[in-house]
């Protein structure tokens, strides 16, 4: 989704979050070597020790497009509109998420596209992993709608909103690995038997409804809106 969405062009300048030490920005930094990514570490209470092992896989693999830095996701240290699109994975884990988004909004440049991607309230692994336990990134303190993500991105002033599901068992298959009862999930292979779900029940159904099941029920909702362009101003005639 994070290639489908974000816009095509050369010399371009992205901005996406350090999740993962950076592996969806290094992904695309290596299939845009044209453009520039910028990658940010925003959680709290975090520090720049990730940013330093991403600067090193990006060095181990001759990325030189790329850049990072430590930032408040409260107040990012770009000025309005600097990147031609933005892209967050991390913002789940932050306590005021609402106030990450109106910062993607604001140093996206108009035409300029924001993608985020949140925990689906509608998954039924994700709520029976809350309920069974786990740690905290098997347990999102706050799931999401589809209908929750479009309002929010709205108020932030994007237009042009879109929304996709993914991955109906990824919680329970994560759940199975790092939760409270591994022996349990090890000796059902739930990791064999969440792959084989995803791949022959679950595509099917949505081959079958055009991606309708997942959109809906997916482990995450992908979230995209473009900041619209600003109307000029015109005065009013006068009789």
């Amino acid at each position: 989704m994070l290639r489908e969405w974000m816009p095509a062009g050369k010399a371009l300048r992205f901005f996406i979050d350090c999740e993962h030490y950076g592996r969806y920005g290094l992904g695309l930094a290596a299939e845009r070597p044209d453009c520039l990514v910028v990658i940010a570490q925003i959680l709290p209470g975090t520090g720049p020790e990730i940013c330093r092992t991403a600067a090193q896989i990006a060095s181990m693999r001759g990325l030189v497009n790329v850049q990072f830095l430590v930032a408040s996701a409260r107040r990012l240290p770009f000025r309005n509109g600097s990147f031609d699109a933005v892209a967050a994975f991390q913002a789940e884990e932050l306590e005021e998420p609402e106030s990450f988004f109106n910062e993607m909004a604001r140093v996206v440049m108009p035409g300029g596209t924001v993608v985020a991607a949140m925990p689906n309230r509608r998954c039924t692994p994700h709520r029976f992993a809350r309920w069974l336990g786990g740690s905290n990134r098997d347990k999102p303190s706050r799931l999401w709608t589809a209908e929750e993500i479009k309002e929010q991105f709205a108020r932030c002033g994007l237009g042009n909103i879109r929304v996709a599901g993914r991955c109906f068992m990824q919680s329970l298959m994560r759940l199975g690995s790092t939760g409270p009862l591994p022996w349990l999930f090890r000796a059902l292979h739930i990791w064999t038997l969440g792959r084989w779900i995803e791949t022959h029940l679950v595509s099917r159904l949505d081959r079958w409804t055009g991606n309708r099941f997942s959109n809906r029920y997916g482990f995450e909702i992908i979230a995209a809106g473009d900041r619209p362009h600003k109307i000029p101003i015109t005065s009013p005639k006068i009789d």
